[in-house]
């Protein structure tokens, strides 16, 4: 397990020397689209990435699955895992201290760019820029802001590393929504918690952006636009049963803020199941404006779209196909209750900090939990399987 964590920490967020400081030191990590491209390799020298530079898609950002991650080395950590830990360029041993401060900057990061690559319902680009481009070309790290010109590349330039549009909400941007969802759901504290920068990496007070903002942005959209309204049980076809997804797709392939200065080119229609699944999740984060009743009843209207009774679902935005149903599974999960909120992971654990390799000494009392370790299995498969 913490092999694991370690090599998913090298080889998608670059720790430990692939980042960008800002202004008051923090370290931001800019999860990478595979361990040779994308993210904030440079573009000269032995680490140059081997696809468009600069680019970066925002559903590969899994803020739930980094926390987890972090905090399970956290606890458990032992002595003897110190040599899995990746050295610096300069040969010098990381620690764990700096593996867990990667974790919350690339959720820092990730969130921020979040923020500057959608709009506010909810839709995000594809493929955005994070062009931060040291003075030596072939740098991995030096002072800048990932998001300075996000969604382009540079002042103006654009970038795909798919067939998917740039700054258009697609096929590779739809599994934001799920992935968010699960870092309210599993942390609902903690996703709620973020701080967003400026353009110069300066902190922006004004702004109140989170998970639980990003999910309500969606809700709203579909609260506002769609030609029912599931509080009141009117989503349903003429007689039956079914929910009518034309009624729901309207507040997606017609109504407004699907395209903004964030995300300015049109978005893939709604009525494509992998477009549609992934954003039913949003109704796990409450809307102050609805009570928790007539939230359940939006999530109970678009649990009756398929039946799943005969082995393959059937509906109208029902597929079996391996991309299609993926999406279909993950959001029913997280809609069910199947992903339940983690207990806080204790800052202080039964263990000892070392002064002389930063690392810690676990007790004996420190075995991971069964439900941890279910979340965990859950969190690094959908964190690293890039097509679900």
């Amino acid at each position: 397990v913490v092999r694991g964590i370690v090599s998913f920490a090298s080889a998608d967020l670059g720790f430990p020397d692939l980042y960008r400081t800002l202004p008051d030191g923090q370290r931001m990590f800019v999860p990478k689209g595979g361990s040779l491209w994308g993210g904030l390799l440079p573009t000269e020298g032995p680490f140059k990435g081997v696809q468009e530079p600069w680019c970066y898609n925002p559903s590969y950002f899994a803020p739930g699955h980094y926390r987890v991650f972090r905090d399970y080395v956290h606890k458990y950590w032992r002595r003897e895992f110190d040599p899995y830990l990746p050295k610096h360029l300069d040969g010098k041993p990381s620690t764990l201290q700096e593996m867990v401060a990667a974790f919350d900057g690339a959720i820092t990061a990730g969130y921020n760019l979040l923020y500057y690559s959608s709009c506010s319902s909810g839709a995000v680009g594809n493929w955005v820029g994070v062009k931060a481009e040291c003075k030596d070309k072939e740098a991995l790290n030096c002072e800048g802001v990932p998001w300075a010109t996000t969604p382009y590349v540079g002042k103006s330039g654009t970038c795909s590393a798919s067939g998917t549009t740039f700054g258009s909400y697609g096929p590779d941007a739809c599994r934001t929504p799920w992935r968010i969802a699960m870092d309210y759901i599993l942390h609902p504290g903690d996703s709620t918690r973020v701080t967003i920068y400026d353009r110069q990496g300066k902190v922006d007070s004004s702004v109140v952006y989170n998970a639980k903002t990003y999910l309500n942005g969606m809700a709203n959209q579909y609260k506002d636009n769609a030609q029912c309204n599931a509080v009141k049980g009117d989503c349903a076809a003429v007689g039956t049963t079914k929910t009518a997804t034309f009624k729901l797709a309207v507040a997606f392939d017609q109504g407004p803020h699907m395209t903004c200065a964030n995300v300015p080119n049109f978005a893939q229609s709604w009525l494509a199941a992998f477009m549609a699944w992934p954003t039913f999740t949003a109704f796990v984060a409450p809307l102050d404006s609805m009570t928790p009743a007539d939230n359940s009843k939006w999530l109970d209207t678009f649990a009756s779209i398929c039946d799943f009774s005969g082995g393959k679902p059937t509906g109208d935005i029902c597929a079996a196909s391996y991309f299609e149903l993926g999406q279909e599974v993950v959001a029913t999960m997280v809609m069910s209750g199947a992903v339940v909120p983690l207990a806080n992971v204790p800052w202080t654990p039964t263990s000892t900090p070392s002064q002389a390799t930063g690392t810690t000494t676990r007790s004996a009392a420190t075995t991971p939990p069964l439900a941890f370790a279910r979340c965990f299995g859950l969190g690094l498969f959908s964190a690293m399987l890039r097509t679900v």
